[in-house]
């Protein structure tokens, strides 16, 4: 099942993996470990091919904090939490 969220299209990767995928410009994407308990970003790459993927990847870094965001929803509905969440 994918996920729309903020911004991010959310597939489901391996156990509690899942890869958000940016859908404006500049394409990048993320890979987060979701659980009840907490959020872990393992990695963060370029999502467009034939680009600067040095300057992608400072854009997605600055972004980093809207991918979270969409984590923690995901994990609040994936996981039935408070609209807080922990990290």
């Amino acid at each position: 099942m994918t996920y729309e969220i903020n911004g991010f299209n959310i597939e489901p990767a391996t156990g509690n993996r899942y890869l958000f995928r940016r859908m404006t410009e500049p394409r990048h994407a993320y890979i987060f470990e979701i659980t009840p308990k907490r959020i872990v970003l393992h990695a963060t790459f370029p999502d467009d091919v034939g680009i600067d993927q040095e300057a992608t990847l400072d854009n997605a870094e600055s972004s980093e904090k809207d991918a979270r965001k969409a984590a923690k929803e995901l994990q609040r509905q994936t996981f039935g939490l408070g609209p807080a969440g922990r990290d």
